[in-house]
């Protein structure tokens, strides 16, 4: 089932489309949409608007508390777009939640429904607490950067040879910190004594770790604050990440052979299944590789299928 601009469609045997209306009461059909542009259930404030991935985090609002603020703890300065495709991937797993949910129902009631979402939609969601913030307290997260939003100290810390992630966010953790780098004095500073004077004074608060933390390398202050009981972990490049023993124990690159490309590594799934990740079986098919015995499977014969190709349908 596919949705185009100007409505829902089916494929047909002929390879053609038959109109197909979202309400529907079709006995078992499901119909899932999960459209770019910021909604299409009717009455659209922004129903003209081109659809772009890029284009519709910024209006979520969630790029803004997670760019930067001014030097020098940043980075920079402005709204900075998020990494890669965060933004899309919530909304696939939301748009299959919602299948879910919707199979389980017809299940008890025998009828299919539309199930629908966007990258509006989904990105809204991922404001999270941010959001609550607004809703509850009418309070507009402030850029952070790298910094926790609210728990400080929480965030990027600059050692002797490169950087570091330490969250102490709470009185617990921060007073484990106070004592793991030796500045018990901080901990009753009445600039940092609270969770909320902390927050209030975040910047300085920086300006007053940071010197600390660039006295020692960041192999030694991470083994220090983890055994001190402050989380703290190394910033990685990609290819750090996978040299890691923690991420080669689970498995998560797994080697495959493609016809095409003959023996490669790829990424695996993060959901495991027993006491072992399940192995993957093969890579992603050349396109067309399983035409004939998808088509078998829903009730093509041959000759249908020579048709589609001949018209280059498939």
């Amino acid at each position: 089932m596919s949705e185009f601009p100007e409505g829902w469609f089916r494929g047909t045997p002929e390879g053609g489309r038959q109109p197909v209306p979202p309400g529907s009461n079709e006995p078992t059909a499901q119909w899932s949409s999960g459209t770019q542009p910021p909604g299409s259930r009717g009455g659209s404030p922004w129903p003209d608007q081109p659809p772009n991935q890029s284009r519709y985090q910024s209006p979520s609002g969630y790029q803004s508390p997670s760019s930067h603020q001014a030097p020098p703890y940043s980075g920079g300065s402005g709204s900075g777009r998020t990494g890669w495709r965060r933004w899309l991937r919530p909304r696939r797993v939301l748009g299959i939640i919602g299948i879910l949910v919707a199979l389980i129902e017809r299940e008890s009631t025998g009828q299919g429904k539309w199930v629908h979402t966007s990258l509006l939609e989904a990105m809204l969601s991922m404001l999270d607490f941010q959001a609550s913030r607004w809703l509850m307290s009418h309070e507009v997260a402030p850029q952070a950067g790298n910094n926790h939003p609210t728990g400080i100290p929480t965030g990027v810390f600059e050692t002797k040879d490169g950087h570091i992630n330490i969250a102490a966010a709470g009185d617990d953790l921060y007073d484990r910190l106070c004592r793991a780098i030796e500045r018990p004095d901080l901990r009753t500073d009445p600039r940092f004594a609270t969770a909320k004077a902390r927050s209030t004074n975040r910047d300085l608060m920086m300006e007053v770790l940071m010197p600390v933390t660039r006295q020692k390398d960041s192999a030694t202050w991470i083994r220090l604050l983890n055994e001190a009981g402050v989380p703290c972990g190394p910033i990685y490049r990609i290819d750090e990440a996978f040299a890691d023993p923690q991420v080669q124990h689970l498995e998560m690159a797994q080697p495959v052979r493609s016809p095409a490309l003959g023996d490669i590594t790829i990424l695996g799934h993060p959901v495991s299944h027993g006491a072992r990740r399940l192995p993957i079986q093969g890579p992603a098919p050349e396109l067309g590789q399983h035409n004939e015995a998808i088509l078998g499977s829903l009730g093509y014969d041959a000759q249908q299928i020579a048709d589609l190709a001949k018209r280059e349908i498939i």
